[in-house]
């Protein structure tokens, strides 16, 4: 007598899980788009069509290939840039200095910021060479870190950031870590680990390739969302 057939269930595969990480839901809703998140910034723009924005285009292109862009909250290309210095966002109010208390709003913020920078005459980082250093791990962030190439980066950043902090009256991190974004994890799968560490390195070896960031002169930024950072201001 044959084997009676038994009906196997459905697979059903896993769904994505959300990330923990209430600093992501700040920026990004469980459907990838950019809320609302105003702040201002200094940074540094990468220069278009340079070997380092041509990195950051084919890893964006092979995260899209491999099917897993949606689990990303992506940035566009034109955005591309390293932060020089944090200043504030607006929702964080409680963080604002003691001389912005009193601005009735964000704008008002951002005005007296502004004139603030530019009447103190600080200049910006006399050398600017920056190079890549890794590609963070896939499973947390779509981010490449980078590092001053020379001692002289190294010290102009270090001179820059710690008069810039005085002047507007922030907090200095003084571990810092540079790096330039492609993009915010927002969710994760089940049995993915593998997978992520390859593309992980492959995407490091490409980065292997390029020697040097080429970088626009640091400007202070304003910001609507992760989307544009335009400048309002370079630095002489």
């Amino acid at each position: 007598m044959g084997r009676d057939h038994v009906r196997q269930p459905p697979v059903i595969a896993p769904e994505p899980v959300p990330v923990d990480d209430p600093g992501v839901w700040e920026k990004w809703d469980p459907c990838g788009n950019a809320r609302t998140f105003r702040g201002t910034t200094f940074t540094a723009h990468v220069v278009p069509d340079s070997p380092f924005h041509l990195l950051g285009r084919r890893i964006l292109e092979d995260i899209r290939a491999e099917g897993i862009g949606e689990d990303y909250g992506l940035l566009p290309l034109s955005s591309l840039h390293m932060t020089v210095l944090d200043v504030c966002v607006e929702q964080d109010r409680a963080a604002w200095p003691s001389w912005l208390q009193d601005s009735p709003d964000f704008p008002t913020v951002v005005r007296r910021q502004l004139d603030r920078v530019i009447s103190s005459g600080i200049r910006g980082p006399g050398v600017l060479r920056m190079a890549p250093v890794t590609v963070w791990p896939l499973d947390w962030a779509l981010s490449i870190r980078l590092a001053p190439a020379d001692e002289t980066t190294t010290a102009e950043l270090t001179r820059f950031r710690t008069e810039m902090a005085e002047v507007l009256e922030i907090p200095l991190q003084t571990d810092y870590e540079f790096h330039s974004s492609l993009g915010y994890r927002l969710t994760r799968w089940a049995s993915e680990t593998s997978r992520l560490d390859r593309l992980t390195e492959r995407h490091r070896s490409w980065a292997a390739e390029v020697p040097e960031v080429d970088l626009a002169p640091v400007a202070f930024n304003v910001f609507d969302d992760m989307l544009a950072f335009p400048p309002l201001y370079y630095l002489p």
